[in-house]
């Protein structure tokens, strides 16, 4: 299975509306280091009978989306190696987690979509512009992200 490649949008709106923290050691987090983890492992994907086993433990039904804003937080790229794709054990955390995933999943979808379509060059350039002039962004910060989505 190809693992799922997260959109600069999806990356973007994930960290921003999860309190630009990791979810798995509850650090600052910039979006520079911000990778995208699933809460319950793309892997189940593939394993028919490990994530209907899953996901009754959970409480979920058979619609949920692994690969979906329902099941993404922001992490470390550290903490999410670390995490791998390990099913954390069910506790009531983890399932508070997800609830909260539900409730807000929508909102940032329509962030991830409205980025995606209502950028425009002057709208991106001028704020990096800005960015770079003032020194709150430079160059390695730059390339860093760029290279992150193949540019």
């Amino acid at each position: 299975m190809e693992k799922y490649s997260f959109s600069a949008a999806e990356t973007f709106a994930v960290w921003r509306n999860n309190y630009e923290r990791c979810w798995l050691c509850h650090r600052p987090l910039s979006l520079l280091e911000c990778t995208v983890d699933h809460v319950l492992p793309e892997r189940l994907i593939e394993n028919d009978e490990e994530r209907a086993t899953v996901f009754r433990l959970f409480g979920l039904d058979s619609t949920f989306e692994l690969n979906s804003f329902v099941n993404w937080l922001p992490a470390h790229s550290w903490c999410n190696a670390k995490k791998s794709d390990l099913v954390l054990d069910y506790s009531g955390g983890v399932q508070i987690v997800l609830q909260k995933l539900r409730e807000h999943a929508h909102r940032t979808a329509a962030m991830a979509a409205n980025l995606q379509s209502q950028t425009t060059k002057g709208r991106v350039l001028g704020p990096l512009g800005a960015a770079l002039s003032s020194g709150s962004l430079n160059e390695f910060d730059l390339r860093s992200f760029l290279s992150r989505y193949g540019y």
